[in-house]
């Protein structure tokens, strides 16, 4: 059977130590999962792994580490390559990059040779946010473009606007004119709005007002549930305290202003 109670303290280790035992070129060639009560495990994980990554992060990894070692002891399915992603995603999160790095570049080999076309979005859109700690941003907004268009060929909203919300991330870091920039967020954000696609949606908000203070006085943003785009709202604030992604992501934006304007309070805040 499978469980999402394990510990973290132990699950990691035991992973890391099995996964120890194979090379690369082993991990893409282990046979197939065929058992359909396995595979039918697998979805089960995979689904809890996406809704604990935008709602209980802490959590997620429980899932994701299960994803993995299942494939180990069972086979391979199309699903094995969302797992790699996220738990490259995970180990680049404990600061581990060239090893999150490496099996995110095998989760994208795996995807490709299953022809994963419904998991690819994921893999992407997840990988590619561990591929911009080592390749050049302009590269990995192409990965995330990428990533989206195969989201929105098989359906998978979620994974459209991560990937959509990655490649406005790529652009404005990359240094892309900032009035370009606000252009297609504005877009972006009425998409998500209008999709309902909430924790993303509260994770790309602090960086788009981060672009609205670079560039200065703008009269013109989109409404998101009823607010101005540029004004936090105390739900956000509530989301906030409970969400480690929403926090992380709100005060690094919070805090890159107040240095970029020598807001020195706002920064020791």
């Amino acid at each position: 059977g499978v469980t999402l109670s394990g510990d973290l303290n132990t699950l990691l280790p035991e992973t890391k130590s099995t996964l120890a035992e194979y090379s690369d070129e082993q991990l893409l060639s282990l046979p197939a999962m065929v058992d359909r009560t396995k595979l039918i495990t697998m979805k089960f994980l995979s689904i809890a792994q996406l809704c604990l990554f935008h709602t209980n992060p802490k959590s997620q990894p429980k899932s994701t580490l299960q994803m993995v070692q299942y494939s180990l002891q069972h086979g391979v399915s199309d699903l094995t390559s969302v797992g790699f992603a996220f738990y490259g995603s995970y180990l680049a999160c404990l600061g581990e990059i060239p090893a999150g790095y490496r099996y995110v570049k095998i989760a994208i080999k795996l995807a490709e040779s299953m022809n994963a076309r419904d998991c690819m979005g994921d893999v992407l859109a997840v990988g590619g946010q561990v591929m911009g700690y080592v390749e050049p941003l302009p590269s990995i907004n192409d990965v995330m473009i990428r990533g989206h268009e195969y989201s929105l060929k098989t359906g998978n909203v979620s994974s459209a606007n991560m990937s959509l919300a990655g490649s406005m991330v790529c652009e404005y870091w990359s240094g892309k004119q900032l009035s370009a920039v606000k252009s297609t967020m504005d877009d972006a954000l009425r998409r998500m709005s209008a999709q309902c696609v909430v924790p993303l949606l509260m994770q790309f908000l602090p960086l788009y007002r981060s672009a609205l203070a670079m560039i200065g006085k703008v009269d013109d943003v989109p409404m998101v549930f009823g607010s101005r785009a540029d004004v936090e709202t105390e739900e956000e604030r509530k989301m906030t305290e409970t969400n480690l992604h929403l926090l992380k992501t709100t005060h690094f934006n919070k805090m890159y202003v107040g240095f970029m304007f020598r807001r020195y309070d706002q920064v020791k805040q």
